[in-house]
């Protein structure tokens, strides 16, 4: 059993997740985004999400000139929230932009 949990923790440790139309990867669980995993990283606000289960193209309004972030939240956030939703922001402005004709996939490091 120890091998292959060892085998397991070695695949998803070399593995990154290539965003494509952003349909398959999990937003708040998969390491996706910067080498983060924004559960880990922003426990506050997946805990005040509305959508815990939801994919980056469920999280993206890309009917403008750019992608905006949307997020559905349970209340409305204190100012120490708002700061954290901001840096989520941060990060997701510096991921690549969904690309609507290509798969997600996962590629070694």
């Amino acid at each position: 059993m120890e091998q292959k949990e060892s085998l397991l923790q070695y695949y998803v440790s070399n593995l990154q997740l290539r965003v494509g139309n952003g349909c398959r990867i999990r937003f708040w669980y998969d390491t996706w985004c910067d080498a983060l995993c924004l559960k880990d990283e922003f426990p506050r606000l997946l805990r005040l999400s509305l959508d815990k289960e939801g994919s980056p193209k469920d999280f993206v309004d890309i009917s403008g000139p750019s992608e905006n972030w949307l997020f559905t939240i349970k209340r409305p956030l204190f100012a120490w929230e708002k700061n954290e939703l901001l840096r989520l922001n941060g990060i997701l402005s510096s991921t690549p932009l969904l690309n609507l004709e290509a798969q997600d996939s996962a590629v070694w490091k």
